[in-house]
């Protein structure tokens, strides 16, 4: 077979593999809820699944006859394997319910979680771990070697990663919804297989010579090159798998390092995570397909591992002192003429850019690591089945495993984003120490070499990282933060920050405040304005903590009530207990409390008639999976989480959204409570905030307010006059929600996620400038909010 066509053929296998994971990743968060942990769960099934798949090709290899023939079973098997993943929601409504939210929190539903992420997710990657291993056999077989060739095909199947990611993230998507895109995506692997197949069958089941794409006698030289290339000290497969396996932990080290530190100055959404990941997987793709170039320079690989591992650790430790400086000037400079991205692609782009250009240098010379591996072990004509190669990717898959949950667990919590960086130089550094040991026999030059290469990690941690702010300059002009209370962790870098006025808020990953002292008025209202509206509050549900000002006024109310504060961070929580105790009512002590670690839909989802009121917080619309909690299944998951004559309310950030955001989730409201109400917070036309209101039963009861704010009065822990006044509350009071007027608006699902692609797109976007810019909307507030102020009561049946 050409080695074109087969480097093609891999090439879509790659891409097809990361749309998929892409897929599996969102479709199971739906279902799991997006929690750090839930994230990580299917992420590390991903990857045992592929360590996997490729020490079962590297078992079975010996004994496979044609491995196009194997390629078209693992390709069919990926895509009847997916389905499970595909019908999620058709098989999976009646877990949450039938566990309930107690057992949830518990060791039960980590439990649950993780046989589910396991059922759906490992499967299906384990033929997807096999596919390489069989590509690289049927390339090698009489053709080539697995350092040139062989390291050439995985390359372009790394690559293919990036097409999958940008064609899944910026067109199938937006125009297929999720089941649509997974739908297509089987497709293509079906294809692949069938093209395998069909290969197979016309004879090219082991792969022969073949002359279509090279030069008379370049395979003879090819073999030349490779016995002249053979290293003096032959590498073991011992040695080879440790390397490989080093390889992946240090890796995933650096890829979840490189999305925290991005996501320091990037505005958080999907389409900035896939632009991080489209700018690694990128570099590791040109790390793999420039190496056969390299080896033409010089021939030994062992050489340019010296290389690469001495390089990863300087540049992996000088990565944060270049991305401070450099990050704002790049980010100006992304676009001609220093302009704000217009669109997504441009966005992305600008993202991507900014990527390369600071973490570049560590992806890159870390990513030589395994294919200079590869080209020692299969040098002079060595595996030539290609079953080390499955030995080693099992090897890399399981350090990737390992190096994702470390990152999480350990280097973040220990040493920070700065502190990750420089640890990783080390590492790298040992490793270039080992290889480096049997090429020196004199002692006091081998210390002497070992120490130089720990100098640049160590002494750049000292001189630079430990010295380098988390907050951005331009952050930094409004906030001040103390480096004591700053938290890292899943969720990204926390701080405790801190206003001119003194006013405290809780800043995460520079980019959203959780809340603030100086807003207590609005935050407390959240709460205290619905409770008002139900007859009688005993029990209150609040999804979202933050500061906890919000759910902390539930203990304020005129009667004593139960109340459930459900938080998706462990930072958060722990940051609202310890250093905002004094504002929201000591929640962490107090007895009628219960605090809850977990993803918001998720536990309303595992509950029935439990609530009489449910306060869904201003969750960004923008937010990475946070358009979750604005869908048709979550409005519904709330009404049977609701007792008889029970209350929903669910505020909408206006500033944060567009008046098209704000239709599709009014629609998507009305498709839960079809006699859905309309208040407001505030009369503050620069931050307003809307509220969606429901009930279980019925319309609205009104006619019970006077009693409720004088009872709330009598107690006199509550300041606010607007909510002692039942005249200045029924202010508050919009009117009902005109269904009509929202038919022709489309609905927000867990299956297209409308609102958080539409609202992150136009998150990054240029505002538009005149009334007819682009078509677009801007975001409702200030004069574009008085505006739409005044069309609504276009939408409210009087």
């Amino acid at each position: 077979m050409p080695l074109r066509s087969t480097l093609t053929l891999a090439l879509l296998s790659g891409a097809a593999a990361l749309s998929h994971e892409l897929l599996w990743t969102r479709r199971l968060i739906d279902l799991l809820g997006a929690t750090g942990e839930a994230t990580s769960r299917v992420f590390g099934c991903f990857f045992l699944g592929l360590a996997i798949g490729a020490l079962v090709a590297a078992r079975v290899l010996p004994r496979v006859k044609s491995p196009w023939l194997a390629i078209a079973a693992c390709e069919v098997a990926i895509a009847l394997l997916s389905a499970p993943a595909m019908t999620l929601p058709w098989w999976s409504d009646w877990v949450w319910p039938a566990l309930g939210p107690g057992l949830l929190v518990g060791w039960a539903g980590a439990a649950t979680k993780t046989v589910l992420s396991v059922a759906v997710v490992l499967p299906p990657t384990i033929p997807m771990g096999m596919t390489l291993p069989f590509f690289t056999a049927a390339l090698l077989h009489d053709r080539g070697t697995l350092s040139r060739q062989g390291v050439l095909l995985y390359g372009f199947n790394t690559l293919g990663g990036v097409v999958g990611l940008l064609v899944t993230s910026l067109v199938l998507l937006t125009s297929l919804g999720v089941v649509g895109s997974m739908a297509t995506v089987a497709a293509v692997n079906l294809a692949i297989g069938g093209l395998a197949w069909r290969w197979h069958a016309a004879g090219q089941g082991v792969a022969a010579p073949s002359t279509a794409n090279t030069a008379p006698g370049r395979d003879r030289r090819d073999r030349r090159r490779s016995r002249q290339s053979a290293p003096t000290t032959p590498l073991g497969r011992r040695s080879a798998m440790l390397l490989a396996f080093a390889s992946g932990l240090a890796m995933l080290v650096l890829e979840v390092l490189s999305i925290r530190l991005l996501g320091l100055v990037v505005p958080s959404s999907l389409q900035a995570t896939v632009a991080v990941l489209v700018a690694v997987i990128l570099l590791l793709a040109a790390a793999a397909i420039a190496f056969p170039l390299l080896l033409r320079v010089n021939p030994q690989p062992k050489t340019w591992l010296l290389f690469t591992l001495s390089g990863a650790a300087v540049s992996a430790s000088l990565t944060p002192w270049l991305f401070f400086r450099g990050s704002g000037q790049l980010w100006q400079l992304a676009l001609p003429g220093g302009r704000t991205p217009a669109t997504s692609v441009e966005f992305m782009w600008a993202v991507c850019l900014l990527a390369l250009s600071t973490i570049g240098p560590a992806i890159l010379l870390g990513g030589m690591v395994l294919p200079t591996v590869f080209a020692w072990v299969g040098s002079d004509q060595g595996d030539r089945r290609g079953k080390d190669l499955g030995y080693l990717l099992a090897a890399n898959g399981v350090g990737g495993i390992l190096g994702a949950e470390a990152t999480d667990l350990l280097v973040l919590p220990r040493f920070g984003i700065y502190g990750g960086f420089c640890a990783v130089g080390v590492l790298y550094a040992a490793a270039a120490a080992l290889v480096l040991q049997p090429w020196i026999e004199w002692k006091l030059s081998r210390v002497i070499a070992t120490s130089i290469v720990f100098v640049a990690p160590l002494g750049t941690w000292w001189l630079i990282a430990s010295r380098v702010p988390y907050l951005n300059p331009k952050v930094a002009k409004t906030f001040a933060y103390d480096d004591a209370n700053t938290r890292f962790g899943r969720d990204g870098v926390l701080l405790i920050v801190k206003r001119a006025d003194d006013s405290r808020g809780i800043l995460v990953n520079n980019q959203y405040l959780l809340g603030s002292t100086g807003s207590r008025r609005d935050e407390r209202r959240e709460v205290l304005l619905p409770m008002l509206l139900h007859e009688k509050p005993e029990r209150v549900l609040c999804v979202g903590l933050a500061t906890g000002i919000s759910a902390g006024a539930a203990l304020d109310y005129s009667e004593p009530c139960e109340l459930t504060a459900v938080e998706i961070s462990q930072m958060v929580k722990t940051a609202a207990t310890d250093h905002f105790g004094e504002f929201n009512g000591r929640l962490g002590e107090a007895p009628n409390v219960d605090l809850v670690v977990e993803d918001g839909r998720t536990y309303v989802a595992a509950t029935t008639d439990r609530f009489d009121v449910i306060v869904g917080d201003l969750y960004r619309p923008y937010g990475a999976g946070e358009g979750r909690l604005y869908s048709v299944e979550h409005f519904r998951a709330t009404r049977r989480a609701l007792r008889g004559g029970g209350l929903f309310c669910q505020w909408l950030p206006m500033y944060q959204m567009t008046e098209e955001h704000f239709g599709i989730v009014a629609a998507s409201f009305l498709q839960a409570y079809p006699d859905g109400e309309l208040i407001r917070a505030n009369h503050n036309a620069k931050n307003p905030m809307l509220g969606l209101l429901g009930t279980k039963n019925g319309p609205l009861d009104l006619t019970g307010l006077a009693r409720r704010t004088a009872a709330l009065e009598s107690v006199g822990r509550v300041a606010d006059s607007d909510l002692l006044s039942p005249e200045k509350l029924r202010d508050f009071y919009v009117g009902r929600l005109d269904a009509g007027y929202f038919q022709n608006h489309r609905l927000n699902t867990l299956d297209n996620a409308l609102v958080e692609l539409l609202a992150g797109q136009r998150r990054v976007t240029q505002r538009p400038q005149g009334p007819a810019a682009a078509g677009q909307d801007p975001y409702l507030k200030r004069r574009d909010w008085e505006r739409f102020e005044r069309r609504l009561s276009k939408m409210i049946i009087d």
